[in-house]
């Protein structure tokens, strides 16, 4: 598989939705270890999204470079990464719709699988619970 960088709106536009629109409120249980996971704020998962993105990035492509697998250049641009991202969280830079929103939390976890032992990573059960989140939202609208 292939992986990328995410663009750092679109992982603001993610954690940004899932507080204002999501049923999980930024909770979910990693059941593999049996612990919950929880963010205060959009902008703590967008945090966490970018970082599980750069380590996905790094993971997959770990011999073109020592910072996200050579998307980033040095730990400025890692920090300046991770504070866009938490940033657009913040700015109601928001999904046109909650099928936009599903389609933008699907590619990024495409992007974000590239993990050892990913099924039993915070980030995977993160990621099933926002696209249950986005789906519900989806069918939703349907009712309306």
């Amino acid at each position: 598989m292939s992986c990328y960088l995410t663009e750092a709106e679109e992982i603001g536009k993610i954690a940004e939705f899932a507080f204002r629109a999501g049923r999980s409120q930024g909770m979910c249980v990693n059941h593999a270890t049996g612990e919950k996971v929880a963010f205060e704020d959009a902008q703590s998962l967008a945090k966490f999204l970018a970082q599980a993105n750069i380590d996905s990035c790094q993971a997959r492509y770990s011999h073109h470079g020592e910072f996200a697998g050579g998307f980033l250049d040095n730990q400025q641009q890692v920090d300046a990464y991770l504070f866009d991202a938490q940033l657009y969280s913040c700015e109601g830079t928001q999904t046109e719709t909650p099928a936009d929103h599903e389609r933008l939390v699907g590619q990024l976890e495409y992007q974000t699988c590239e993990i050892a032992d990913w099924k039993s990573d915070d980030a995977y059960w993160v990621f099933r619970t926002l696209r249950t989140d986005a789906r519900i939202a989806a069918l939703e609208t349907l009712k309306r």
